[in-house]
């Protein structure tokens, strides 16, 4: 232990001896983790260890994960089995979806048309003339009944069922809407 260089690293016989510091910075120089004169603490939770890489590890995430990979490996074309078992199911729900709006959007025109040609037919001299000038060149027909003081507008729609695959399977649907209103004569 004769000369030192004040920035040299202890060597494993100096750990015994006092840090030294070096000249300028102020940084002590001292073993590279800082526990050489100290015992190793112990640790809490699980450790883990390097182990050979020939075995393999007994924790057991690690054999949760082979187990896991070897059911991916086995069952690597279910999902596409699965997805080709059901596609057409939900093909043909979705296709079954799409009439049903047809059915309803032609639903909410025909109770507009009605209402339309009640009211027209309510303020009109001729209730019947009027009625069936508001369907114009729809596919709603109108029927016109008047009394002394109320007409009654009767209009039905015949909706085709023509989506593919579906429509073959549902036969045209005829939709009816029934108005009542109050003369209003001038």
């Amino acid at each position: 232990m004769s000369a030192r260089s004040p920035i040299s690293a202890p060597t494993s016989e100096s750990h015994h001896e006092p840090r030294l510091r070096t000249s300028n910075i102020r940084i002590r120089v001292g073993h590279p983790r800082g526990r050489a004169h100290r015992p190793p603490r112990r640790r809490v939770g699980l450790r883990r260890r390097r182990c050979r890489q020939d075995r393999r590890s007994l924790r057991p995430s690690d054999r949760q994960r082979d187990v896991a990979r070897a059911v991916t490996s086995r069952d690597r074309g279910q999902a596409t089995v699965e997805l080709a078992l059901v596609l057409p199911l939900v093909l043909v729900v979705l296709l079954g979806c799409l009439q049903v709006v047809e059915v309803l959007v032609e639903q909410v025109r025909l109770v507009h048309v009605v209402r339309d040609g009640a009211r027209a037919a309510a303020v009109s001299a001729e209730p019947e003339v009027a009625a069936r000038a508001v369907t114009g060149a729809q596919r709603i027909r109108l029927d016109v009944t008047s009394t002394d003081t109320t007409v009654e507008v009767t209009g039905w729609a015949d909706v085709r069922t023509d989506v593919p695959l579906i429509g073959r399977l549902i036969p045209d649907i005829t939709l009816r809407e029934r108005l009542t209103m109050t003369l209003e004569l001038p």
